[in-house]
């Protein structure tokens, strides 16, 4: 019988506010990157049987009132699960301990029972939760592992805290855990990009005036890690490509150095997103499995933190056997090639050598980012559409001009007037700036680059992240009913759903049970939904004000400005209409077409041609009833305009227009590209209404598109709606 090791591995909890020491106490780890793929620690079967402990059904000091313990057990399961392509076999177990380590008893366990075996993994107590490993000496093959969450999980500064599922301030947020821990239960070690959920640090709720659910979802970081180890799916494998390589320094005497523990990612060059990340082994090799095929750019750092000694696959304390010793010499970021072809089931090879002034040790080094507020370790949640002040303390960054700070995403742009020097009491300069987020920006982990006046370069890899779906369990949140209901409010409307008619769209869908068919036909019906009153009196209004008026569409961004001034409430709804038209008729563009103090006859004459060419609808039968209205005020004009834009004819002839524009700018949130917005049109010649079988193809193209689903997870899971 082969002997059986076993590992611990640990996740290090850091929220710093205000700034804290990060944890720096980490063992010395095995190397697991020499050895081959196959030999990684991983559990050779595909279904493991998960036993929970009866400790996570009773009353515990550690959690919150009312914590869905189990729930939170089953979502983080059901969430790798997906990713590894493991199934997980959940049962009741009356065990309460973990099992030592020198004997294992077979039993995969979860528990928060306040046994000394648990209290003996968790340390100090300042641990959330720990995860004990057994695996084959030989060929690294898991055959238990067991995650004790802390009974007793203290602060920094020796506080009792708590664990929550409800965002509670002050505590952690139990789900984040368990999705760390269930990583290191798979074989995974810890990640150098700041968004990934394997990353060694857990903000508490609160951190940032947020509740810590970043780490509820996996990055794609995450998946490329466990797909390392446990392969693609069947529809996945062939459209996998790989990037392996050799990073060294120059020496002095002539001959290359490897970089071990250099800290290797991957960019998608399109948006910007990490997608993938490993560090150097101990022969300063890498290689990255599991990217899919396109273009990216690749960069590496020097790590000085706690993963500073981690390998590819191996964030672990051996508990029996010898660990071994690993150093690194100092080097300055750099990107390796900012554009690399990766082609399916290839691998591409990319080796580097630091050169001078590459290979000397940085000067620039961030340390910590933050906002609202707050510094920590742990990442910046964003949302499209919005803006945000983003902090990043450490050595050299107060020697980065505005010019020299960029978000590496299209998506994302700097405000070059809005750098500030920030107050922290830290021992490092902290900077402060803003950055806005596109509203298309899709899911995902971007990272900050800085570039100092000296010319050095430096990362925060995937330090901010965009992630809609912390509250869904489905492989993409737009599978999960209630999430896909209230989206399409805030992306319709502008607000957040009603909670009577948003439940029986959801009990509706719900009730379609596994009949793919029925849902299908469901979602339709609550994406046909938002084309009734209250989209005819917001979106449709405005985009034919535009027309009528100005000639053309409204861009994405009026229109997110203008529909907030439309109300929902149909008992005022008329007034916010016409409030919007009095708004509209003193922009600067519309007083240049249209200027003040013109006659009645001339300003009605410009208004009746410019529908007439832009709509070709004929409206001068209304003159003698528009010119009755006009008075030269502002007023007046606005109710002329209003009256124009609900014109019947006008508005049948510009519905199909307004329907077609209303879908790129919510489901895909961006401006339409003219050939697609053509198409469509074509689809929708002699339609009426919206809700034909037309409409319903349209629909189901775009809440089916992988760049819809892109905006909420990485997993595009529809091919059809």
């Amino acid at each position: 019988m082969r002997p059986l090791n076993s590992i611990l591995a640990v996740l290090i909890l850091v929220s710093i506010t205000p700034v804290r020491p990060l944890a720096s106490d980490f063992p010395d780890l095995p190397d697991f990157a020499g050895r081959p793929a196959q030999q990684r620690t991983r559990w050779s079967a595909k279904t493991v049987q998960v036993s929970l402990s009866t400790s996570l059904n009773s009353p515990s000091s550690a959690m919150t009132p009312d914590s869905d313990i189990v729930g939170a057990v089953h979502r983080a399961l059901s969430r790798w699960s997906t990713a590894a392509n493991i199934k997980f076999d959940e049962v009741s177990s009356k065990v309460q301990a973990i099992s030592p380590a020198n004997a294992g008893d077979g039993i995969s366990l979860i528990t928060i029972a306040e046994t000394p075996e648990n209290l003996s993994i968790l340390g100090s107590g300042q641990n959330p939760a720990r995860t004990r490993v057994f695996y084959d000496s030989e060929t690294g093959e898991i055959v238990e592992a067991d995650i004790a969450i802390n009974p007793r999980p203290l602060g920094a500064d020796g506080t009792l805290l708590q664990f929550s599922t409800d965002g509670t301030s002050g505590t952690y947020d139990l789900e984040s855990t368990l999705m760390h821990e269930i990583g290191h239960f798979l074989g995974l070690d810890h990640s150098n990009v700041i968004g990934s959920t394997m990353q060694p640090h857990q903000g508490l709720n609160g951190t940032y005036g947020l509740p810590a659910f970043t780490e509820r979802t996996l990055s794609e970081d995450d998946r490329s890690r466990v797909l390392s180890l446990y392969g693609p799916t069947e529809s996945m494998r062939d459209g996998m490509g790989a990037i392996e390589g050799k990073l060294t320094n120059s020496s002095l005497a002539g001959y290359p150095v490897p970089l071990q523990g250099a800290h290797v990612w991957v960019e998608e060059s399109a948006s910007g997103r990490v997608v993938a990340s490993v560090t150097t082994s101990a022969n300063g090799n890498y290689r990255i499995d599991s990217i899919p095929a396109g273009q990216y750019r690749v960069m590496t750092e020097y790590v000085d933190g706690p993963n500073a000694s981690e390998a590819s696959s191996g964030n672990m304390e051996m508990t029996s056997g010898t660990p071994v010793g690993r150093s690194q010499r100092a080097f300055r970021s750099v990107e390796l090639r900012n554009r690399v072809r990766l082609r399916a089931d290839v691998a591409t090879r990319l080796n580097f050598v630091m050169v001078p002034p590459q290979s000397a040790p940085p000067v620039l080094r961030p340390r910590l980012l933050g906002t609202n507020g707050d510094l920590s370790a742990t990442p910046v949640p964003a949302e499209p559409g919005k803006k945000l002040t983003i902090y990043v303390g450490g050595e050299g960054v107060d020697q980065v001009p505005i010019s020299g700070i960029s978000v590496t995403s299209p998506f994302m742009t700097i405000d070059p007037d809005s750098l500030t020097l920030q107050q922290f009491g830290t021992s490092f300069p902290v900077i402060g700036f803003d950055v806005t987020v596109a509203a298309n920006a899709s899911f995902g982990d971007y990272s900050i680059r800085l570039q100092s006046n000296s010319g050095e370069v430096a990362y925060l890899p995937g330090g901010v992240t965009i992630d809609p779906g912390v509250n869904s369990s489905a492989a993409n949140p737009a599978d999960d009913s209630r999430f896909f209901v209230d989206q399409h409010y805030r992306d319709f409307l502008g607000r957040e759903p009603t909670a009577e008619r948003a439940t029986k769209w959801i009990d509706e869908l719900g009730n379609c049970g596994s009949d793919d068919e029925c849902a299908r036909g469901r979602r339709l019906d609550v994406s046909a939904g938002f084309a009734e009153d209250e989209f005819l009196e917001s979106w449709s209004f405005i985009y034919r004000v535009y027309k009528a008026a100005l000639g053309r569409r409204p861009t994405l961004s009026e229109f997110n400005s203008d529909r907030l001034q439309i109300v929902s409430d149909p008992e005022t709804r008329e007034n916010s209409r016409l409030a919007f038209a009095k708004a509209f008729v003193v922009r600067q563009e519309f007083l240049k077409k249209y200027p003040v103090g013109v006659k009645a006859d001339k300003f009605l004459d410009q208004l009746i041609s410019s529908v007439k060419q832009t709509s070709d609808v004929d409206v001068s039968a209304e003159r003698g009833s528009l010119a009755v209205l006009y008075d030269g005020t502002a007023t007046a004009r606005a109710e002329i305009l209003q009256k124009l834009a609900d014109y019947p004819e006008l508005v049948n002839k510009e519905s199909s227009k307004a329907f077609v524009l209303a879908h790129y700018f919510a489901y895909l949130r961006r401006e339409p590209d003219e050939s697609g917005y053509k198409f469509w049109l074509g689809t929708l010649v002699g339609r009426t209404g919206y809700n034909s079988p037309s409409h319903r193809a349209m629909v189901c193209a775009f809440i089916s598109s992988a760049e819809y689903q892109s905006r909420f997870g990485m997993y595009v899971t529809r091919k059809g709606c």
